[in-house]
């Protein structure tokens, strides 16, 4: 995927930086993963092998944010096991977006349209009317995601919102079986039948939100 200007620029002017200091050594992306737990279980996949005594692990919020101070990298992956299961995953992306970080999701996608539904109700207003109109035509939600938003989020919690900073690296490359919830390989259909790495910007959810 081509980044856009600004974020190339970033992060040139992060190498930039460092060639001037003449430091020998300094990281670009930093790998972050909070869990090793996931929702699915992909044929090929070691994780619920190789981390078989871990999965029920998580890295404190307050931890992941230092790590990434730490490293200072401009870029920030945020991985697992399925990123969208941390309980915290909102708040962590906010504050990777509060130390001007890149911020990457890499996700299989079941839960990425729940969370892009979350962020339409914390905004909504009768006049996102001709918005939500125009998602249903292209059935890009449904009614009963669009009730849902059209009840708002009076609850206050906070919602990972769209921002040129932000992308979702989706994998569904592989077969997948899902582990809970009665409409996962649906959801993985809806969203991404062509099955190949995606961009927020290509995602046709996420695109709309950007427009």
């Amino acid at each position: 995927m081509r980044f856009p200007f600004v974020l190339s620029a970033k992060i040139a002017a992060h190498i930039v930086k460092h060639k001037l200091k003449r430091t020998p050594r300094f990281a670009m992306v930093l790998q972050l993963e909070p869990l090793h737990t996931c929702n699915l279980s992909c044929t090929g996949c070691g994780r619920i092998r190789e981390y078989s005594t871990s999965l029920k692990d998580m890295v404190p919020l307050e931890k992941c944010l230092a790590a990434a101070a730490e490293c200072d990298a401009p870029m920030v992956s945020i991985c697992g096991g399925e990123p969208l299961i941390y309980p915290h995953i909102e708040e962590l992306v906010q504050g990777l977006l509060a130390q001007k970080r890149i911020v990457y999701i890499c996700t299989n996608g079941v839960f990425m349209r729940r969370k892009l539904v979350d962020y339409l109700a914390s905004v909504y207003d009768p006049g996102r009317e001709p918005l939500l109109k125009e998602l249903l035509a292209e059935g890009l939600i449904t009614e009963a995601q669009a009730a849902t938003i059209r009840k708002g989020r009076a609850n206050g919690k906070p919602v990972i919102a769209p921002t040129k900073w932000l992308y979702w690296n989706v994998h569904v490359d592989v077969p997948v079986q899902p582990l809970g919830g009665g409409d996962d390989r649906l959801a993985v259909r809806a969203a991404f039948a062509n099955r190949r790495r995606l961009g927020l910007g290509d995602e046709p959810l996420g695109q709309k939100l950007l427009e």
